[in-house]
């Protein structure tokens, strides 16, 4: 009966080994899983935060973007604006100078003078944008010759003003032509 007991007790405890190391390996099995666990978890959490991070830069860099797209348009458009005022006026005096040049209709000098005071007053008011065109550069010193014409001459009839004015306004004819083309070249392009 001792050799029973003994065998049984060897029985047992071979049974009761097994069992403990199956149970380490399933303990060390659930660590090795919860570690896992907890290592995904913190992977995840990193990965979200750099998923924000970079969805608030985009939309930060998409803000931007758009306000600068705002101003460009905006500035554009005024820029626009100021062409179109400075065409204007080079049209309307272009058409002045015809009916003055070619027409003989010397009603129109004064016409000229008052449309040049303005164009010139454009031309300074916006030298950023104008200063650095010859042509802008020649329409004032024109007008500045003209000022000194009128000046010089008492009367308006003076034959030797009127031919000054003449030289003048086909060398205005020039320069408005060539500021015009510059425009014209940009709205065609």
């Amino acid at each position: 009966m001792e050799l029973q007991l003994l065998m049984v007790l060897v029985v047992v405890n071979i049974l009761l080994a097994i069992f403990i190391a199956f149970f380490r390996a399933y303990l060390q099995c659930q660590v090795k899983n919860i570690a896992t666990k907890e290592d995904i978890r913190i992977i995840a959490e990193k990965i979200e935060s750099i998923k924000n991070d970079h969805s608030k830069s985009l939309e930060d860099y998409k803000t931007g973007l758009i306000n600068q797209y705002e101003s460009s348009r905006a500035e554009i458009s005024m820029v626009a604006k100021l062409d179109q005022e400075l065409i204007d006026l080079s049209v309307k005096i272009n058409d002045t100078i015809y009916k003055f040049t070619q027409l003989n209709d010397l009603s129109r000098a004064g016409n000229i003078s008052d449309d040049l005071f303005l164009l010139t007053q454009h031309l300074v008011k916006y030298k950023v944008r104008y200063g650095h065109l010859q042509a802008a550069k020649d329409i004032v010193d024109i007008n500045n010759n003209i000022e000194q014409i009128k000046k010089k001459f008492k009367t308006d009839d003076d034959p030797e003003r009127l031919q000054e004015l003449s030289d003048l306004y086909n060398r205005l004819d020039i320069a408005l032509q060539k500021m015009l083309s510059l425009f014209i070249a940009k709205a065609k392009a």
